[in-house]
């Protein structure tokens, strides 16, 4: 890409509102009033947490590959976080957690308790997060607008 593509992409306000060095988790369920999110403790740890009320954007550009999205893909959703929501998932996640404590000896988990395989951490560090949709940024003879919906 030339530097003349390059600057006009990084002065993008569209591309400005993505930040992917604050990726919370993507979108598994939207519509028009809500939109459920699945993220990951790691991620909300690295953002230092996502607290009620706080706003994300979501989109599907690649930031990377902006200049090859079509025009309809260029837009980013924001959203206001009103909850936390469950994953289908949720309730074996409840069972391995529960059979894991049936299965402790101690009234204190320490280093000698059983604890669960690196994959089972990992899968029980997922969780949801319910938000409203707010509008939908997008460009317009090269101004930022927002829409009321998605």
């Amino acid at each position: 890409m030339s530097n003349s593509i390059d600057n006009l992409l990084s002065n993008d306000p569209l591309l400005k509102l993505i930040q992917e060095e604050n990726f919370i988790g993507w979108i598994y369920s939207i519509d028009y009033d809500s939109a459920l999110v699945v993220t990951n403790d790691l991620w909300k740890s690295k953002v230092n947490g996502v607290p009620h009320n706080s706003f994300l954007v979501a989109s599907s550009i690649n930031p990377n590959n902006y200049s090859s999205a079509t025009q309809m893909d260029k837009e980013v959703i924001l959203l206001r976080v009103v909850g936390t929501c469950k994953l289908p998932q949720d309730d074996d996640m409840i069972r391995t957690k529960i059979d894991n404590y049936q299965n402790q000896t101690g009234i204190y988990l320490s280093d000698e308790s059983k604890d669960f395989d690196p994959i089972t951490k990992n899968r029980l560090q997922f969780g949801g997060l319910k938000c409203r949709v707010l509008g939908t940024f997008f460009m317009k003879n090269n101004e930022l607008n927002m829409g009321s919906d998605i």
